[in-house]
């Protein structure tokens, strides 16, 4: 027993010397360090965090790092080391390029006045308290105003989850003003630019405004939330969710759709094909069923790249592409995407009929040397001129081989973006790579 109890013995103080050579802690490398802000930390009460129910206290996230802030560390063998914030790299780095890796922790506070948040250099286990001032919210209250009355079509301008109907928020409208009265200074209205999609003051100043999805069921009226994404404060703005006026629409092409076999697409997963939409025609019509104002027919015009009524009146359509295996027909889905109606429309994989393919440019491509492109260096560090591929002309003409040796000729129009034959039929066409290479002055191909 005393053989067994000495052997034991021995394994254990075996093991404990094994583990003492490999897990022996190293020297702590860094002394001390601090945290200097390029200006005062400042968070607006009740901002940048959350209340806590179950404390009955507001929470903060710690406040973000400044450009130019700057940590500056003390090392146990080469003193200080100072470490500065860049904003467009997102980190901290010293004078040789040496990244700091740092992290924030949140805190509690109540009231206003002043606190400390917790900064840790993660490598080296450090941590320092840096102040911040909490400080009294400026704003007492806004109101929103809209030029006009929110309306949304019932199950449109959103998305399906758990079987609940979110809307995303209307969109505001040109005009549409937030009055915000601040606690010591005059109430300033702000008024939103459709085209820069902020809200403005006389004196050009924006305001920072978010708002929330918001869920409804059936029609009638509602509200949704709009913040000062600032200042903390929300106010609720009405919305009437109204039925949505299509009942219905078809879809007529002026020809069937058609597309060649695993062409117009990428491969999906074994055997299967992912295929893009195909090209409305020119003259393809959808029959749009409204409600109270009856049958509307909407005509696809090339040129505008759009579908319109009689008096130009545009409609927005989207299209989804789809999954197929081998030849034969199939459809692909079309939607009114203000109305959220959809309808199948046929297509038809094909047999590829073309069987070569020649280009014909209307004058000869040139680039000047050392243009239109860049210069590239290679892994070896061999240098080349990359160019980019030149643009097509109009006119430049894609002549086409099929299958029973007739040729038909695509000519290419900018405004549509693409090659068309005489019966207006639309092809595009792109090249396998975006550039090539060629030293000195010459001849070449891409």
């Amino acid at each position: 027993m005393k053989k067994a109890t000495s052997f034991f013995l021995s394994i254990i103080m075996l093991i404990s010397i094994v583990s003492s050579v490999n897990f022996s802690a190293l020297a702590q490398e860094v002394e001390s360090f601090t945290y200097t802000p390029i200006t005062p930390f400042t968070i607006i009460e009740g901002t940048h965090g959350w209340f806590d129910d179950n404390e009955n206290q507001w929470c903060y996230d710690a406040p973000y790092y400044q450009d130019g802030d700057i940590i500056s560390v003390t090392f146990n063998d080469i003193g200080t080391v100072d470490y500065t914030y860049n904003d467009d790299m997102n980190g901290f780095f010293n004078e040789n390029g040496e990244e700091l890796y740092v992290r924030t922790w949140g805190f509690s506070f109540d009231g206003t006045g002043k606190t400390t948040f917790e900064v840790d250099i993660v490598d080296y286990g450090k941590t320092t308290d840096v102040p911040v001032t909490i400080i009294e919210n400026p704003v007492s209250s806004f109101t929103f105003t809209p030029v006009e009355s929110y309306e949304v079509y019932e199950n449109t301008n959103g998305r399906w989850s758990d079987d609940v109907w979110y809307y995303s928020p209307p969109s505001f409208n040109y005009g549409d003003r937030i009055t915000v009265e601040y606690n010591n200074g005059p109430t300033v209205a702000y008024y939103f630019d459709s085209e820069s999609e902020a809200f403005y003051n006389q004196s050009g100043e924006s305001i920072d405004v978010d708002c929330y999805d918001f869920t409804f069921d059936g029609t009638g009226e509602t509200t949704f939330t709009v913040e000062l994404a600032d200042y903390g404060y929300t106010t609720e703005v009405p919305v009437t969710i109204v039925p949505n006026p299509v009942s219905s629409f078809t879809y007529k092409p002026v020809k069937p759709f058609e597309i060649v076999y695993q062409t117009n697409g990428y491969p999906e997963a074994e055997n299967s094909w992912f295929y893009y939409s195909p090209d409305f025609n020119n003259g393809d019509v959808i029959t749009v069923n409204y409600a109270e104002k009856g049958t509307v027919n909407y005509t696809y015009i090339a040129s505008k790249g759009g579908f319109y009524d009689s008096e130009l009146n545009s409609l927005d359509v989207w299209e989804q592409g789809f999954v197929y295996d081998g030849l034969g027909e199939t459809t692909f889905t079309v939607e009114l995407a203000d109305y959220r109606k959809t309808t199948e429309v046929p297509v038809k994989i094909i047999e590829n009929p073309v069987k070569d393919a020649a280009y014909i440019p209307i004058k000869a491509f040139e680039l000047y040397e050392n243009g239109h492109g860049f210069e590239y260096t290679d892994e070896s560090g061999n240098t080349y001129w990359r160019y980019y591929i030149p643009d097509f002309n109009d006119g430049d003409i894609i002549r086409l081989t099929l299958n029973d040796d007739s040729t038909v000729d695509y000519s290419f129009n900018s405004e549509i973006g693409g090659y068309v034959n005489e019966s207006g039929d639309i092809i595009h066409v792109n090249s396998d790579e975006y550039y090539f290479e060629l030293e000195g002055l010459g001849n070449t191909t891409f």
